[in-house]
This record gives C-alpha cells, structure tokens and sequence, in this order.
C-alpha cells in the first residue's frame, strides 16, 4: 500500500485520511467492498468516499464491479487477475483462479475474430456450501 501512496504523491496527489483508510481496507479484505462496508469503518459523508473511490478508480489502482445487478462493488487492481464466485442466495463473493484453458481459449478467439481483446471479466452465480 505504502508503494501505492508514494506513486499518489510523485505524482502530485495528496495522501489524504480518507484515501489512506479506503486503501488500507481494500488490501485487507478478500472480497470486493460495498459503499456500505466503507460506511462501517471510515466516518466520512458520503460524497468524499465516492469522490476518492472514483479517484482511485480513474488512476486504475482500483475497479468497479457490478454482481448481479446490485450495489457496486470495489477491489484492488493490482491483485493477480482472478474471477469471481457468486452466492445468489447471501451475496457472498469469493475469487476463483482460472489458469491456462481460459488463455488459450482467448488466443482462439482473438485470433479467429481477429479481435484484440484487452480484459475480460467472469463471474459465477450459483449456491455456496451454507446455502445448498
């Protein structure tokens, strides 16, 4: 985190209470984080934790994720690229690493569509263990 917040301020950004916390709170959680989950742990209205979150955002440190049509959700960048399991029953959000099938499989598709794919996302819906 503290590499995160001294490129900020090389580039001429302060590092604010605000921006430190929400940074701090990310790098613990192993899930992405609502507006709600920042709520409980930083007291801050809540125009300065969406502005520092689509700071953080537009500085691609962090993204914006969206699960089956709720609240938007956030989590780090800079975690190696992993998708996402979702219990549609709790909510309960998990990461899932998929490894060489789903690379070759981009490769064909970049190549029979002669598209150049740039990110991807996927996500599973289904049950978790509790609610089966």
């Amino acid at each position: 985190m503290n590499t995160i917040l001294d490129s900020l301020r090389k580039k001429g950004f302060r590092n604010t209470f605000i921006r430190k916390a929400i940074l701090e709170i990310l790098s613990e959680s192993k899930e992405p984080l609502t507006y709600e989950d920042f709520k409980k742990k930083i007291k801050a209205n809540k125009s300065t934790v969406y502005r520092e979150l689509s700071f953080l955002g537009a500085q691609g440190i962090i993204k914006e994720l969206h699960f089956n049509g709720g609240a938007a959700r956030y989590e780090m960048t800079l975690r190696d690229h992993h998708h996402h399991i979702v219990c549609v029953e709790c909510n309960t959000i998990d990461h899932v690493e998929i490894k060489e099938d789903l690379k070759r499989e981009e490769e064909r598709i970049s190549k029979n569509k002669k598209f150049k794919i740039l990110q991807h996302t996927l996500d599973f819906y289904g049950l978790c263990a509790q609610c089966q």
